[in-house]
C-alpha cells in the first residue's frame, strides 16, 4: 500500500493548499517512494518539488541514491536549485553513467559557502573514492575538509577520516585525523556552549579511541548539567562493566593510539604475541543485530583469557578501521582483517548472527577455509548420520525463526512463477574486491541466460546500498522488463527460486541450507559448495535448473565443517569459550608457543 502514497502526495501540489503543507507532502512522498523502492517516482517527486521549493541536502541525497536521472538536467537547472547543489546532482548523474573520474573533477572545483553543502561535497568525494577502494584519496579529501573547518567540532568526521587513513596504511594522515579528534574532544570538554551542543559526539569520540573512562566522565558531566544524558551514561557504564575482564587491554589500546599521536610514551617490552583491539568492540551501529558488539567482545575475552592462562606475553594495538591486511611479524589476534602470512588468527561474524569464523588467513574469500575443496575437508572422518542430524537441526532453527544477518521485511508481493534470485551487495564493501566481475556484468550474464530459458530474474538490492550506479542500473533494467526488483524477505525469495546468484554475499550461504543451486561470482568462504563463475559464459555453461554443486550427503558434510570447524556459535555460552580457547591454543602450538611448549 505504501506504493500509492507518493502519487497522492504529488497530487497535493496541484491543490490550492497552504505552501507549508505542499512542502511537507513533497518530503513525505520522497521518503515513501524511496523506502518502497520506487526510484522512478522519487525523481518525479523531486522534479515537482524543485519547481516550487529549494531542496535540502537530505532531499537531494535520496534523489541521487535512487539513481533515476531521466530529468536530472531539468532539476539541476531549476531556479530553486543553487549552483552548488546543481553540481552535486550532475556529479551524481556522471557516477550513474560510470564516469566517476568526471564526477570527481566536477566536484573538486566546487567550494560552496554554506557549511552543509561544503560537507556534502567532501562526503560525496569521499564516498566515490571509498567505493573504488581508494582509501588514501578518501582520507586526503576529508583531511583537507577538516583543516578548512578548524573552528568547528567535527569529531565523527575525524574518526571516519582516521579510519580511511588506517585502511590505506597512511600513518601520517591517521595521526593528523586522530589528533584533530582529540583536540575537538578537549575543546568540547573545556567550553560550556560547545559542551552542550557536542557532548554526545565527544562521548562517541572517546569510545572511538578506546577511552572508556573519558566517555563515562563526559556523559556523567552532561547528566549533572541537566542534559538528557542518562541513557548514554548508563550504556557507557554498562560497556565498561562488560569489558571489566579485559579493561586493561582496552586501556592499552587507548595508550597505543595516544602514542601514535605523540601524546604518550609506550614502554617497550618483549612480547610473544599481539592483540589488535578493534574499534568495532566499543561502538554501535543501527544495522547491528542485537548482541553483535557483545559477540565481538566475547571473542576478545576468550582470546585474552587463553593467552593469560597460557602465560603468553602479549602486546596490544588499537585499530579503528575494520577491514585491512595486517601482519605483526609474530602471532597475533585480530578482528575483520586478512593476511598473506599465517601468523594471525582472524575472527569475524559470518552470515549468521552470533556465528564467528576464526581463520589463519582472514575471513570470507580471504580465508584458508575458502581455498579448501570438499576433498580437502577429509569428510570421510565424519559420520554421515552426524552430518545429516546437524544439518536438519540447523535448517529447522534457521527456517522456523527466519534467521538472517540483516533485518528482513515481510512484504506482500507477487513473484514470478519461475525465477533466478540475485542478491546484491554494498558497492565498496571490502569483499567486493574479491569479485570476478562487476555486479553489472554479473547481472547481464544472468539476465541473458535466464531469458533463453524463460526464467525471470528477481533482484534484491542490499538494504545499506546507496550506490548511484546500482540505482540507475536497476531502474533501467526494471523499465526494460529485464528484472523484477524486490524488497522481500530472503526466506520467501530463496525457497521460491530456481537458483540463487551472489558475488559472495552471506545470502549464498543462507541459500545452501535450502539446498538450492548457488552461483558465486567472487571468492567466498562457502564457495566449495557452489558453482563458481569467473568469466563470461561461465554461468550459462554451468546452469541447470535445481542442479546443485554437491550431492545432498556431500552438502551436509560440508555444512558441518563450515558451521563447526571454521566458525564458533557464540550463543552456546561456556561451550563457545572452550571452542575459542582450543582454537587459540592450536594457533599458539602451531607457532611453538603456550604451556605445551615451555
Amino acid at each position: 500500500m505504501l506504493r500509492f502514497f507518493p502519487r497522492v502526495a504529488i497530487a497535493l501540489y496541484k491543490m490550492p493548499i497552504f505552501k507549508r503543507l505542499k512542502k511537507a507532502s513533497g518530503k513525505a512522498a520522497l521518503y515513501i517512494a524511496y523506502k518502497s523502492g520506487n526510484y522512478g517516482l522519487v525523481e518525479e517527486v523531486v522534479l515537482a518539488h524543485t519547481k516550487k521549493f529549494r531542496p535540502s541536502v537530505d532531499f537531494i541525497d535520496k534523489y541521487i541514491s535512487a539513481g533515476s536521472f531521466k530529468h536530472f538536467e531539468t532539476i539541476a537547472s531549476s531556479s530553486k536549485v543553487s549552483a552548488e547543489i546543481a553540481s552535486i546532482i550532475r556529479a551524481g548523474a556522471l557516477q550513474a553513467e560510470g564516469r566517476a573520474d568526471d564526477a570527481v573533477a566536477l566536484l573538486t572545483g566546487v567550494n560552496p559557502q554554506p557549511f552543509l553543502l561544503r560537507r556534502k561535497v567532501a562526503l560525496t568525494l569521499r564516498n566515490i573514492h571509498r567505493q573504488r577502494h581508494e582509501h588514501g584519496k578518501a582520507a586526503a579529501v576529508m583531511m583537507r575538509f577538516l583543516e578548512s573547518e578548524e573552528n568547528r567540532v567535527l569529531i565523527s568526521l575525524g574518526v571516519s577520516t582516521a579510519a580511511s587513513a588506517e585502511a590505506a596504511n597512511e600513518e601520517v594522515l591517521f595521526v593528523s585525523a586522530i589528533s584533530r579528534v582529540l583536540v575537538d574532544i578537549e575543546r568540547v570538554d573545556e567550553r560550556g556552549k560547545l559542551f552542550k551542543q557536542h557532548w554526545k559526539e565527544a562521548v562517541a569520540g572517546c569510545l572511538a579511541v578506546f577511552d572508556i573512562q573519558g566517555a563515562i566522565r563526559i556523559a556523567r558531566r552532561a547528566k549533572a548539567k541537566g542534559l538528557k544524558a542518562g541513557k548514554v551514561l548508563a550504556e557507557t557504564q554498562a560497556l565498561r562493566d562488560e569489558l571489566a575482564p579485559i579493561l586493561h587491554v582496552v586501556s592499552e589500546a587507548h595508550a597505543d593510539i595516544l602514542a601514535r599521536c605523540g601524546r604518550a610514551d609506550l614502554v617497550p617490552h618483549d612480547v610473544q604475541a599481539m592483540i589488535i583491539v578493534p574499534g568495532a568492540a566499543v561502538r554501535t551501529n543501527k544495522r547491528d543485530y542485537p548482541g553483535f558488539r557483545t559477540d565481538i567482545r566475547t571473542c576478545l575475552k576468550g582470546i585474552v583469557q587463553t593467552l593469560e592462562t597460557e602465560g603468553i606475553r602479549y602486546g596490544v594495538k588499537g585499530r579503528i578501521w575494520n577491514h585491512g591486511s595486517v601482519d605483526c611479524g609474530f602471532p597475533f589476534f585480530s578482528y575483520h582483517t586478512v593476511s598473506d602470512a599465517i601468523r594471525g588468527l582472524h575472527f569475524k561474524e559470518t552470515d549468521r548472527p552470533s556465528l564467528f569464523s576464526f581463520d589463519e588467513r582472514g575471513y570470507a574469500g580471504w580465508s584458508a577455509f575458502s581455498q579448501a575443496s570438499f576433498v580437502d575437508l577429509k569428510s570421510e572422518n565424519l559420520s554421515q548420520d552426524a552430518a545429516d542430524n546437524f544439518f536438519e537441526q540447523d535448517r529447522q532453527r534457521m527456517v522456523a525463526n527466519r534467521i538472517s544477518k540483516y533485518t528482513q521485511q515481510d512484504v506482500m508481493e507477487k513473484l514470478p512463477q519461475r525465477f533466478i534470485f540475485v542478491a546484491l551487495q554494498v558497492m565498496g564493501d571490502a569483499v567486493q574486491s574479491l569479485a570476478y566481475m562487476t555486479p553489472f556484468a554479473m547481472l547481464d550474464e544472468i539476465i541473458m541466460a535466464a531469458q533463453k530459458r524463460g526464467l525471470a530474474v528477481v533482484v534484491k538490492r542490499h538494504p545499506a546500498c546507496k550506490s548511484v550506479e546500482i540505482g540507475k542500473y536497476l531502474e533501467d533494467k526494471k523499465k526494460a522488463g529485464d528484472i523484477v526488483v524486490t524488497l522481500g524477505n530472503i526466506h520467501d525469495l530463496i525457497p521460491a527460486s530456481q537458483a540463487v546468484c551472489v558475488v559472495n554475499s552471506g545470502v549464498g550461504a543462507e541459500a545452501l541450507i535450502y539446498e538450492k543451486p548457488v552461483f558465486v561470482f567472487g571468492r567466498s568462504d562457502y564457495m566449495g559448495a557452489c558453482f563458481v563463475c569467473k568469466g563470461e559464459g561461465d554461468f550459462e555453461r554451468q546452469f541447470s535448473e535445481n542442479k546443485t554443486r554437491l550431492t545432498g550427503p556431500e552438502l551436509r558434510k560440508f555444512w558441518y565443517f563450515y558451521r563447526n570447524e571454521y566458525a564458533c556459535d557464540l550463543s552456546n555460552g561456556s561451550d563457545s569459550f572452550r571452542w575459542i580457547a582450543a582454537r587459540v591454543r592450536g594457533h599458539l602450538r602451531h607457532h611453538k608457543l603456550g604451556a605445551d611448549n615451555v
